[in-house]
């Protein structure tokens, strides 16, 4: 206290000082940035004064008139890429939108077609499942029971020799060496019998018109995205001959409406459209549904893969990819056009145990590998495939009669009124 009365003189000069100093600092960085606005300000109205001396061009309108031209084009364009992303080939022109025949035998067809179509599939990435307990047998030269054997596999059961402990050392040793063969000779394991309603239309059976049109689209649907799903398949696995060497090692189902389970699909599981939030098998975070301009549905596909494939397949099975079309009825001359129509929903993973997979028969090499299972979007331009939808399925869809047209064009035609419009 004795210092501060003894200096107290000092404090005020000195205070006054400070707040001098600070006020000048401050003063100079506000001028320093008043003159840079100035001058950015004066350089600027010089700019727009020479302005004022330049003429526009009496064909300045030309230009601006190609700049929108331009910009319609590329609107076009993209109507159209849209459009012909759901103009695609049919496993049958005689059923949609509505048979001309009576006869119930054309959607016995369809079946036999949907069915050979889903084998092919399987047999363009030379999938073939593990070796069934019949196969074992014959290849070891021992007696098959009655109902064992099964053309394409399918998962291990109790009654299969390879967990019934009725083997000794040298013939399980055998057996191993048979499975790991097969899995050396093909690419990836797979079955079209995991493929929604591939056994579904083994067992159709007839239960009127309209219902068997129903099936045959919503089957129609599933194919295509199949096909796109096998196709990305065949992407990741180009170049390899060897479930050990390939990045996708299995193929364990791809269905509609509900997980995809190891057992094979044979009941009637099927697309069915997303019209609200709580419809589809995962929150749409895109917020697509059906409306006035698309169709959505959702599926889930399931495949055994390396873990350091796991975001190049997504990739994949995301990318644009190219199809055919030959018109609505198959009679015009064939198209090359591509399509993009996936986005992944929601995707999971989880562990693959080698020492369970091998006691069913599955043998994937010494990669690091899981089990990946994705909910998918997938997106129908309404105008692309209008003119064949089943007059039953654009009632379910709320569609209004403006868009039940059946002729070559009605695609074409709805969109030009939208543009119209």
């Amino acid at each position: 206290m004795g210092f501060i009365k003894k200096h107290f003189f000092l404090i005020i000069p000195t205070t006054v000082t400070l707040v001098a100093i600070v006020l000048l600092t401050v003063s100079i960085l506000m001028a320093e940035s008043l003159q840079q606005q100035l001058e950015e300000s004066v350089s600027l109205g010089r700019r727009i004064a020479s302005y004022k001396d330049q003429k526009i061009s009496s064909s300045q309108w030309e230009l601006e008139r190609q700049y929108q031209q331009v910009h319609g084009r590329d609107a076009n364009e993209i109507s159209t890429r849209a459009r012909e992303s759901s103009q695609r080939e049919l496993l049958s022109y005689k059923i949609f939108p509505e048979p001309k025949e009576t006869s119930t035998q054309i959607f016995i067809n369809f079946g036999r077609n949907y069915r050979q179509a889903l084998e092919s599939l399987i047999g363009s990435i030379g999938a073939l499942d593990r070796l069934t307990d019949a196969e074992l047998n014959s290849l070891l030269k021992q007696p098959t029971k009655e109902g064992e054997s099964r053309a394409w596999g399918g998962p291990a059961t109790r009654g299969d020799l390879r967990l019934t402990g009725r083997r000794d050392e040298t013939e399980s040793t055998i057996i191993e060496l048979i499975c790991k063969q097969r899995a050396d000779t093909i690419p990836v394991y797979g079955n079209p019998a995991k493929l929604s309603g591939y056994e579904f239309w083994d067992k159709f059976t007839y239960a009127g018109r309209q219902d068997a049109i129903e099936k045959c689209w919503y089957s129609q649907i599933s194919f295509w995205i199949q096909n796109d799903i096998i196709d990305t398949i065949k992407a990741m696995n180009a170049g390899s001959s060897s479930v050990f060497t390939s990045p996708v090692k299995r193929i364990l189902g791809i269905s509609f409406n509900s997980p995809v389970r190891e057992q094979v699909i044979a009941i009637e599981d099927m697309p069915r459209y997303v019209s609200s939030p709580t419809e589809g098998l995962a929150t749409p975070w895109t917020g697509r549904m059906c409306n006035d301009d698309i169709d959505v549905v959702h599926f889930n596909v399931s495949v055994v893969i390396t873990s350091k494939a796991i975001l190049d397949f997504m990739q994949e099975l995301c990318s644009e990819k190219e199809h055919f079309f030959n018109g609505y009825f198959g009679n015009k001359q064939t198209q090359k056009l591509k399509h993009n129509q996936i986005t992944v929903l929601r995707p999971e993973v989880r562990p693959v145990n080698p020492v369970e997979s091998s006691i069913e028969g599955y043998y994937y090499g010494n990669d690091a590998i899981i089990r990946l299972d994705l909910t998918c979007e997938y997106i129908f331009n309404r105008g692309g495939y209008d003119a064949i939808k089943p007059k039953s399925i654009k009632q379910f869809l709320g569609q209004s009669e403006e868009d039940e047209e059946t002729d070559e064009d009605a695609g074409s035609k709805r969109s030009r009124r939208r543009r119209r419009t």
